[in-house]
């Protein structure tokens, strides 16, 4: 499936990317109570097995419950971010990026993903300059990408409209934060 060709076009055993939020203070449920718990917001081609916990959406852009996610899937890694103290704007600035980006399509451009799996498969980045900044559509890392460059956590030099799951597994974070090493969530 499309795993698959992300592994062997970016020469990488990292085919998915999301994030993982625990307590999103600003969402409510339907009856107007604060969520709580642990959600992963991620982009994918779906359909998913699971709804978006806030539209109902399979694919795209989705807030999902992380139990949810994890019920399938099998070699779970994770970074944590570290060093971080929210601000207010930090929060503001996430916050308004979820809101900008949550339901938005998942990115289906083959030649942009083409440009970008010939980069990782070659470690060049020459092709990668062909793929846009955009944020009407997401792929998983850049979306990833994306919201981290939002509340600065990465270098906004950073050309986050055509990283990889591995490049999200290498990368580091702007100074002050941390990015941790990969630990096993799940096996």
């Amino acid at each position: 499936g499309v795993d698959g060709l992300i592994e062997f076009a970016t020469h990488s055993p990292w085919e998915h990317a999301a994030i993982v939020i625990r307590d999103p203070w600003w969402l409510t449920d339907a009856e107007g109570q604060p969520l709580t718990g642990l959600y992963v917001y991620q982009s994918g081609p779906g359909p998913n097995g699971y709804p978006d916990v806030l539209n109902g959406n399979l694919c795209g852009v989705t807030f999902n419950r992380l139990y949810d996610f994890l019920a399938n899937r099998e070699h779970i890694y994770v970074r944590s971010i570290e060093n971080v103290t929210w601000t207010s704007d930090m929060r503001t600035n996430f916050v308004e990026a979820f809101n900008e980006s949550h339901g938005k399509p998942y990115d289906k451009n083959w030649c942009e993903w083409l440009c970008t799996g010939i980069d990782s498969f070659f470690c060049c980045k020459v092709c990668r300059c062909f793929v846009p900044k955009r944020t009407n559509r997401f792929w998983c890392s850049a979306l990833v990408a994306w919201m981290y460059e939002s509340v600065d956590w990465l270098d906004p030099d950073t050309d986050w409209s055509a990283l990889t799951p591995e490049d999200l597994a290498l990368i580091d974070a702007a100074d002050p934060y941390d990015l941790s090493k990969l630990w096993v969530l799940k096996k």
